[in-house]
């Protein structure tokens, strides 16, 4: 096992240390590369410590071209783009190199190529031609091959080629002529731009929260929720598709031109600890982690699945789950709504079920949201499997339970006077990933079909602005799927809200009117306030020029004033004229 070299630094009496080690937890590395002196690249694998980057265990030998390897979930398996047909094909096989390597794709008269292996290990992204004969788009298969791939881009004009999947596999992100990146539903759907500029080569963090890629000049990461660029600063010759660590905590990458390059790990973080891993120059690229640590240790949720949405009044749910390299008398562990800890005993309150059987997760509510959360445990020991080295021994599934609901939690009642814009709160329950709410101003919402207003990403809020003193709102809020349709049936929502009052105090309002003719004078009385006091009564004195004016009568009562709206309701008006030039209200 390789070890780390440890470097402490001392300056000014502040000493840091910083690991320069890649992992040595029994992940892999797959990659191409023409370590034996072939004509074309080979299919190649070693430990990601490196320590037998001598001696890789080759998986092929054909004299084609065979390259661009991807792992299955378990790592049982191995998938990669071959020209041994006489054109590009997705072939798959075993991780020892055990066997025959099995054509997945089988369409001769056209390219597929590029493959990505889905996390959940049911599917596999590829590129091809076969839509149009020329342009490429991102297809979607079975893993065992069966049935008919789906064209999830489905364009013209354009190339999508490189691809990498989210890690729930819910989403594909994908290279467009070179020029930008762009996520999708693995299902097809609604796509967003993510980058706009060189990408080449990319993979989605196992963390989920961004994608690494690279612009053969350096590698970089953007965030999948607020599109910001970070730079991972690698720097060199051509540094080019980056892969993360199971933990997302490293990168590996390729760097060299014309043929030459090797194969490099680095923090995903900042690009520190840089370790070269092969040193033959022997074209060494297309690198791509494995997602489990030693032995192939792996627990992965099949049922529920992420974001399932259950139907309301479940109470219950079937936990399946797939085990390999964990053998009885292993076991396994769930609970729910709390992770297990990396190592240690399986905590009190969890479930043990033996491996290779199922379970149930009982007392379900509607409008509910659960994260069930499974780890494996040694049989011989009932303790947890260390998570840091077998880091394929956890997995978690978020699910909910119906129906969705949305709530509106700011703005409401009274605004303060003077109030232009305000936040916007919404509180959304059971609606899957990716959830979306859209809101808009005093305009509901149809009943179906296209919610039109502003689309937001559930968990994020926004603001209402244009808001006028006095003003009286309702604002709207629907939940809409990822496509911006509103749900079926549409989940609803609003609240009303005004503006003002102004602090306390009387205003009366400027009236002009000719002589002869009735003048109106608005007068606004307000007074807010604190929580406890009563008003039950307001008393308005005023004066005016006798000689000018004179109040309204009905022959007998000053009946000069008169009541606007009142809040709270119920109220009165008495008025008399105890003298000329005077009116009490």
């Amino acid at each position: 096992m390789r070890k780390c070299l440890r470097i402490a630094w001392v300056v000014a009496f502040v000493a840091s240390t910083v690991a320069l080690c890649a992992h040595a937890d029994g992940s892999k590395i797959a990659f191409g590369s023409r370590h034996d002196g072939q004509a074309e690249q080979d299919v190649y694998v070693i430990l990601a410590d490196g320590s037998d980057a001598a001696t890789p265990l080759r998986l092929t030998t054909d004299p084609a071209e065979d390259t661009k390897p991807s792992w299955s979930a378990d790592r049982s398996q191995v998938a990669f783009m071959s020209l041994r047909n006489g054109d590009w094909e997705v072939y798959v096989v075993a991780a020892d190199g055990s066997g025959t390597p099995n054509n997945r794709t089988n369409e001769p008269s056209f390219d597929d190529a590029n493959p990505a292996w889905s996390p959940d290990g049911t599917r596999i992204a590829f590129s091809s031609n076969r839509a149009t004969g020329s342009d490429s788009d991102i297809w979607v298969m079975n893993a065992d091959g069966s049935g008919m791939p789906i064209n999830i881009t489905n364009t013209t004009g354009s190339n999508e080629w490189v691809s990498t999947w989210s890690p729930d596999s819910q989403e594909i992100a994908f290279v467009r002529d070179g020029t930008s990146l762009v996520r999708i539903p693995a299902t097809g759907g609604t796509e967003q731009q993510l980058v706009s500029g060189t990408v080449q080569g990319i993979d989605w963090s196992p963390a989920g929260g961004e994608i690494a890629y690279s612009d053969n000049t350096n590698i970089y990461a953007v965030d999948v929720t607020t599109l910001a660029v970070r730079t991972i600063p690698v720097g060199g010759t051509q540094p080019d598709e980056p892969s993360y660590s199971a933990d997302a905590s490293q990168i590996i990458f390729h760097r060299g031109a014309g043929g030459t390059s090797d194969l490099y790990v680095v923090s995903a973080a900042d690009a520190s600890g840089e370790v070269q891993l092969t040193t033959n120059g022997a074209g060494n690229n297309h690198a791509d982690w494995s997602g489990t640590g030693e032995n192939g240790i792996l627990v992965q949720i099949v049922e529920p699945t992420q974001d399932e949405l259950l139907q309301s009044g479940t109470t219950s749910t079937t936990l399946t789950v797939n085990i390999s390299g964990h053998d009885a008398p292993g076991y396994w562990a769930w609970q729910l709504d709390t992770p297990f800890p990396d190592t240690g005993a399986v905590p009190a309150g969890a479930t043990s079920v033996p491996t290779g059987d199922t379970d149930t997760i009982p007392g379900l509510t509607d409008s509910t949201t659960y994260t069930v959360y499974t780890a494996l445990v040694d049989g011989g020991t009932d303790q947890l499997l260390d998570a840091t080295s077998d880091v394929g021994s956890r997995d978690s599934v978020t699910f909910h339970v119906g129906p969705s609901l949305i709530t509106v939690v700011d703005p409401s009642g009274v605004l303060d006077f003077g109030t232009t814009e305000t936040p916007l709160i919404v509180q959304t329950t059971a609606h899957a990933n990716p959830g979306y709410w859209a809101w808009q101003l005093d305009t509901p919402f149809p009943a179906s079909g296209a919610a039109g207003g502003a689309l937001v990403t559930s968990g994020d809020t926004d603001t209402i602005t244009g808001l006028v003193d006095g003003g009286e709102y309702t604002v709207y809020v629907a939940l809409v799927d990822a496509a911006g349709d509103l749900l079926s049936p549409s989940v609803l929502a609003d609240s009303d809200f005004i503006i003002g009052p102004p602090p306390d105090g009387v205003t009366v309002v400027d009236s002009q009117g000719a002589a002869g003719t009735p003048v109106v004078i608005p007068i606004q009385i307000y007074d807010v306030t604190t929580a406890g006091d009563s008003i039950t009564a307001v008393d308005l004195s005023l004066t005016f020029d006798a000689t000018i004016l004179t109040p309204q009568t009905n022959g007998t009562d000053t009946t000069a004033a008169s009541l606007g709206p009142v809040v709270p309701v119920g109220w009165t008006i008495e008025q008399f004229e105890p003298s000329a030039g005077q009116i009490n209200i």
